[in-house]
């Protein structure tokens, strides 16, 4: 039966009867769009058999998709797909959230620590085409660095065991 129907490849394109593992890889091929795409969506319904997303910078614009599951193939499948879009893209989009922008600066920010705080604001804009406020950069610059402050805690933990066993190989007083 699997076979019947397409299955998301990881793919930006959406399809009726389009087969999703579980409602998580749906949700995730959803924020990728909105992000890709630039437009602002919204999940109407959000339950784990049934989930309806709808674009909501505009009232009329028809477009929206509906996935719920299907108990033959055991999976979320897309019921309702309509992907006309009546409005241009918007560099408003509130499903960017500072997770999504860390994933994609953490290597940057990794690299220019004292990247200033409207640096990041500026790249948002230009590389992810989207407008963010100065207190999410600050939420992703300290997301960043706790992260760099933890790899150095870990390490800093194991050296205690490498030293613990080099202790127990080497004989000595």
């Amino acid at each position: 039966m699997r076979n019947k129907f397409p299955l998301y490849n990881d793919k930006l394109k959406f399809s009726l009867r389009m087969l999703f593992k579980d409602d998580k890889q749906f949700k995730s091929a959803i924020w990728k769009y909105s992000k890709e795409c630039r437009r602002q969506l919204k999940f109407i319904k959000n339950e784990p058999k049934r989930v309806v997303v709808k674009y909501v910078a505009s009232l009329n614009c028809p477009w929206r998709i509906r996935a719920s599951y299907n108990s033959v193939a055991k999976c979320l499948q897309i019921k309702t797909f309509q992907d006309k879009h009546y409005y241009s893209v918007s560099f408003k989009n509130k499903m960017v959230t500072v997770a999504m922008i860390d994933q994609h600066f953490e290597a940057t920010i990794k690299d220019h620590p004292k990247m200033k705080l409207r640096e990041i604001q500026r790249r948002c804009a230009s590389e992810m085409h989207v407008n963010v406020t100065i207190g999410c950069c600050y939420r992703v610059k300290k997301i960043v660095k706790e992260k760099m402050v933890g790899n150095h805690n870990e390490e800093f933990g194991l050296l205690w065991n490498y030293a613990h066993k080099l202790r127990s190989k080497m004989p000595g007083p």
